[in-house]
């Protein structure tokens, strides 16, 4: 017998990107202003975590959608001021900054 059950595959994440989880309660994140018009920034959602329901990745990214890297100076000035800002949104009940990706080493084959 098999199966209709299929597994959700991770989101792509790029190691120098940022990336926020976030908890939330509303049904779709999609639809939700996360931030408010006068910020340097925006989020967009890229995937779910795992099977978890109300659990998003979501990529930072500048008003004109370009990419924010970890080590810029936009996001080292306004880090805590993002993440504080998204915790006030109706619904949203945690942020947390995903740390920064490490690759793994591959294994040798014996």
């Amino acid at each position: 017998m098999t199966s209709a059950y299929s597994p959700v595959k991770p989101p792509k994440l790029e190691p120098d990107h940022v990336y926020l989880q976030i908890s939330y309660t509303s049904p779709d994140p999609l639809t939700t202003p996360l931030l408010q018009p006068a910020s340097a920034v925006q989020v967009k959602y890229v995937g779910p975590v795992g099977e978890l329901k109300g659990e998003g990745i979501f990529q930072v990214m500048t008003r004109d959608g370009g990419i924010v890297k970890r080590g810029e100076d936009l996001w080292q000035r306004g880090e805590q001021d993002v993440v504080q800002q998204i915790k006030k949104v109706d619904g949203v009940k945690t942020v947390k900054v995903i740390p920064e990706l490490k690759r793994r080493a591959k294994r040798d084959e014996i």
